[in-house]
C-alpha cells in the first residue's frame, strides 16, 4: 500500500481520466481502466499509477464482475463527500507488464500481472465525456 498525495490547491484532484473496456467478441464489460494521467496531477507527480492499470478495488468494495457503469458509479460514491469520510482513498490496481520484443524468442517477459495496493488523499473525479 502506498499514499499518493495530492496538489496543494486539490483543485486538480487525482488527474487521471479512466475508460470502461469491452470485449470484441461478446461486448462484454471487461472493467475501469486508467485511460491518461494528467501533465501535473497528483498522480503524475506520485509516478506509480500507469495508464492502462485496472482499477480492481475501491475502499475494500471489489469492482470485478460489475458492469462498467456499476464499477464507475461505485467510484464516483467513494470520492463523493458522503462516501469519503476518511478524507483517503483506496485503490487496488491490476498491471499487466507489457512484454518486450527481444531478438531471441526462448527469452520473454513473465506474464504474471502485479496487484498494487494505492491510498490516494482527498481525491476528486472530473468525467469528461467525448
Amino acid at each position: 500500500m502506498f499514499e499518493i498525495p495530492l496538489n496543494d490547491s486539490g483543485s486538480a484532484g487525482l488527474g487521471v481520466s479512466l475508460k470502461g473496456n469491452k470485449s470484441r467478441e461478446t461486448r462484454e464489460d471487461l472493467g475501469i481502466f486508467i485511460k491518461s494521467i494528467i501533465h501535473g496531477g497528483a498522480a503524475y507527480k506520485d509516478g506509480r499509477l500507469r495508464i492502462n492499470d485496472q482499477l480492481v478495488a475501491v475502499n475494500g468494495e471489489s469492482l470485478l464482475g460489475r458492469s462498467n457503469h456499476a464499477a464507475m458509479e461505485t467510484l464516483r460514491r467513494s470520492m463523493s463527500q458522503e462516501g469519503n469520510v476518511r478524507g483517503t482513498i483506496q485503490l487496488v490496481v491490476l498491471r499487466t507488464p507489457q512484454v518486450r520484443r527481444t531478438l531471441s524468442p526462448s527469452v520473454s517477459d513473465s506474464a504474471d500481472s502485479d496487484l498494487w495496493t494505492c491510498h490516494m488523499t482527498n481525491v476528486t473525479m472530473t468525467t469528461v465525456k467525448q
